[in-house]
């Protein structure tokens, strides 16, 4: 455990945040790997059929 943003890391641990550890090490290698199935809500609140 680095503790490079120690402060902020406290006390937000949000998905972005373990999302985005590991992308700048491998930038451009790959898209950014699926968020855990839990934290789902963060980026598509409810996946609702298209309207019709």
């Amino acid at each position: 455990a680095r503790r490079v943003c120690a402060g902020r890391v406290r006390r937000r641990r949000s998905a972005s945040a373990h999302w985005h550890r590991g992308r700048h090490r491998r930038a451009g290698r790959a898209p950014p790997p699926t968020p855990p199935r839990r934290f789902a809500g963060w980026s598509n609140p409810s996946p609702r059929p298209p309207r019709a």
